[in-house]
């Protein structure tokens, strides 16, 4: 029974120690993950380097393909020609009628410009308006989201050495047990 209870303790210190230790390494930026993982990117390529060399039928040969540039790019210089609709031929009060006809409708088509500028602004002001409160909404539930996440991972962290400390418990009270420590039980 005492063998017992020291194999039950022993079982549970090494779970105890296994888990601190993997509750440590999870939440210490996993630096020894990385290390051994380092280690073993290492390892592998000199096992790599040195069986290429000797074994020669494990050699691989790298091909590159490159493809030569298929567009070529072109400009061309553009002709603008500009008719204004005045006929300088005409006597110059015709002129300008014509002129001040042109600029009613121009002033006409700026007010239109104008009016849809003002829209598209208030538009954007709406949209960006809306991306920020979704924005917003999103950050917060990603934040309680991770929140909640890390909470159920430090209790999972820490679970593995809890089990370890009452596996030690149960194999200490096992071992006293068996010394008659415990003599008012009935065994």
């Amino acid at each position: 029974m005492a063998t017992v209870g020291d194999w039950l303790e022993l079982i549970g210190t090494l779970t105890t120690v296994y888990g601190l230790w993997f509750a440590w390494n999870r939440n210490s930026n996993r630096r020894l993950r990385r290390w051994i993982s380092r280690r073993a990117d290492w390892l592998a390529n000199k096992v790599r380097h040195y069986s290429a060399r000797l074994f020669p039928c494990l050699r691989r040969d790298a091909a590159v393909t490159v493809r030569a540039a298929e567009a070529i790019a072109t400009a061309h210089a553009a002709t603008v020609d500009v008719r204004s609709g005045i006929d300088p031929s005409r006597p110059l009060q015709i002129q300008i009628q014509m002129m001040s006809t042109q600029l009613v409708a121009l002033s006409r088509d700026l007010q239109a410009f104008r009016q849809r500028v003002d829209d598209s602004q208030r538009n954007v002001r709406e949209l960006a308006q809306s991306a920020d409160a979704a924005a917003r909404e999103a950050a917060h539930s990603a934040v309680s989201s991770l929140r909640d996440r890390s909470r159920v991972e430090a209790f999972t962290d820490l679970s593995i050495a809890l089990v370890g400390i009452l596996v030690t418990a149960a194999g200490i009270t096992v071992g006293m047990i068996a010394d008659g420590r415990f003599s008012w039980l009935p065994l």
